[in-house]
């Protein structure tokens, strides 16, 4: 004989995503914000151009920063503002080129 299983239509667990789904969203968009706040904030990063996305209980850093000691930094200001989170670093380098010939514009 089977145990018996507490089963609920596939209705009523809709709707239960539905009203669960606003609070997560805030709870989402506040911790979104809070961490791009803080790397605006912290004189070690100082940008608001780094594009947080939490998701899966992981953290996803997605952007380009100047130097690698910036790319550090921004990895070490999100440890220390949630510890113990997974962060994925998708950050890049920007490649800067020397200086270039003048341009001319005379015509």
């Amino acid at each position: 004989m089977r145990p018996f299983r507490n089963r609920r239509s596939h209705a009523s667990c809709r709707w239960e995503r539905r009203l669960l789904a606003p609070r997560m969203d805030l709870e989402y968009q506040y911790l979104v914000g809070r961490l791009q706040e803080t790397l605006a904030a912290d004189p070690r990063v100082s940008t608001l151009d780094i594009k947080v996305v939490a998701t899966g209980g992981r953290i996803h850093l997605i952007g380009e920063v100047p130097t690698h000691e910036r790319r550090a930094a921004v990895i070490a200001v999100v440890h220390e503002a949630l510890p113990g989170v997974q962060v994925r670093n998708e950050l890049t380098v920007l490649e800067l080129s020397g200086a270039q010939e003048p341009e001319d514009l005379r015509d």
